[in-house]
């Protein structure tokens, strides 16, 4: 398993085009943890998993793994948030007794026909500030 994440690094790095020093100066640690991450003989912890996603949009699934996508898409991750709060949104309203649910959605229109008046405003006296 170890030896397996270790070729999948070398791998990701390689496609990076990154020497050892260069991957390990991006994660902000010596060039012999690469060395020992690439060699199987120490995994990464959590840490650094976490950044190696974050700065190289690395799939931690297949890093650790090897199933699926090499690389996270950025609409994917997009798609994975935007979900994330509508189940959370869902999840709460569940709980909630219809009276309240209904005057959420009655205060929500409001606030978003207040916003697009408000937007509506601002476009108008953009427009009579370019026309000055």
């Amino acid at each position: 398993m170890k030896a397996d994440i270790g070729r999948r690094i070398k791998i990701i790095r390689n496609i990076l085009n990154l020497t050892q020093k260069e991957f390990a100066n991006a994660l902000h640690i010596d060039d012999s943890n690469v060395r020992k991450w690439e060699s199987g003989k120490v995994l990464p912890n959590a840490e650094k998993l976490l950044i190696m996603k974050e700065k190289f949009k690395i799939n931690i699934n297949w890093l650790l793994t090897g199933e699926g996508e090499m690389f996270i898409k950025e609409e994917e991750k997009i798609e994975d948030k935007e979900r994330d709060y509508k189940k959370e949104i869902l999840e709460i309203l569940e709980r909630e007794d219809e009276e309240k649910v209904k005057a959420l959605a009655e205060f929500l229109k409001r606030a978003w026909a207040s916003q697009e008046q408000l937007s509506l405003e601002k476009s108008s006296e953009k427009i009579k500030t370019e026309k000055k």
